[in-house]
């Protein structure tokens, strides 16, 4: 295959593979009648198809048709995998909107949606399993743990006003970046790419996933819920303290009300204005963005080591798009 990325059409056309393979991958498994009509609707909802672009992109464009039906299939394993945590991440927060739309659990109850998130994932890996896939498999089963791991940090310190910065950074680089990490590095290893350069793009991954989950918990101390398509501030109510929330707290002027705040029993409207008051008073957020444009001059450090081509412009592209206005 000798398009190059500028060739849209043909980039384009190899996503719609990939959820043309999401959806095969999972009306290939066992499914009554309401299971089967959520797992339908949940490949059909992905949104922008972060990681398989990553996956495909760090593949390279001259990938051969030897490797494109591997490449397809794992793109589609990993997405398929996102979208099972995105539906049990839901349960926990019992959230009511994804994407703007009413999650699983709010329309299914919570029951329904943990078993639908689980069938999704055992759906993914049944599928390399039976492909052959052993090498691409075991990545992404490895990388679940990872991630189940980041979020097992994340309800440890659930409630915790000392969490520390370092305990969030582990939470995250697990829970959200892993999976950044996995597709990059198996684009690359799938593709034929050397240790050296499947070890830099999963650096990459892993960057570029921490500025992901950054900007997202930047926001949220920032958007509106009409902007954001979901409710704002959920994770400080619960007991989830983000990066602005975590700086805040260790602010002399700020911090002591803010942990007040933290410690009532019930968050309301105007507590939880004022918790954003404090925390963009106490340069939280700014704070937030500088941390995130750390990690996004270590992404491109790990691209800049690589041979130049359009692929890797196109990630250095997405990567020096990802910023936020605070």
């Amino acid at each position: 295959m000798n398009n190059s990325i500028t060739n849209t059409e043909w980039f384009c056309s190899e996503l719609k593979n990939v959820t043309a393979r999401m959806k095969l991958i999972m009306a290939g498994a066992n499914a009554f009648d309401q299971l089967r009509e959520i797992t339908d609707e949940s490949v059909s909802n992905t949104g922008k198809l972060v990681r398989p672009t990553l996956l495909l992109l760090c593949a390279g464009s001259g990938y051969g048709e030897s490797v494109r039906e591997e490449l397809l299939d794992t793109a589609a394993a990993i997405e398929i995998t996102h979208t099972a945590s995105l539906i049990h991440d839901d349960v926990i927060d019992d959230a009511p909107l994804r994407r703007g739309k009413p999650t699983v659990q709010s329309r299914y109850g919570k029951c329904t949606a943990v078993y639908a998130g689980d069938f999704l994932l055992s759906g993914a890996m049944r599928h390399m399993m039976e492909k052959g896939y052993a090498a691409s498999g075991a990545a992404i089963a490895h990388c679940v743990e990872r991630m189940c791991a980041g979020e097992m940090v994340q309800l440890q310190n659930r409630g915790n006003v000392n969490v520390t910065e370092e305990k969030y950074m582990e939470a995250i680089a697990g829970k959200t970046a892993a999976l950044f990490e996995t597709a990059c590095r198996l684009g690359s290893t799938i593709a034929g790419g050397d240790s050296r350069r499947g070890g830099l793009l999963g650096s990459f991954g892993m960057h570029l996933g921490i500025m992901f989950q950054l900007r997202d918990d930047i926001l949220d101390w920032s958007s509106s819920e009409e902007a954001s398509g979901k409710p704002v501030n959920e994770d400080f109510a619960e007991g989830i303290y983000t990066v602005p929330a975590v700086h805040a707290f260790a602010s002399e002027k700020y911090g002591r009300e803010l942990r007040e705040i933290a410690g009532l029993e019930g968050q309301n409207k105007e507590s939880l204005g004022r918790a954003r008051e404090l925390v963009r008073a106490a340069g939280g957020l700014e704070y937030g963005r500088e941390l995130m444009l750390r990690h996004r001059e270590e992404a491109l450090e790990c691209l800049a080591q690589l041979p130049k081509n359009e692929c890797m412009e196109a990630l250095g592209a997405m990567t020096g798009a990802l910023s936020i206005t605070v």
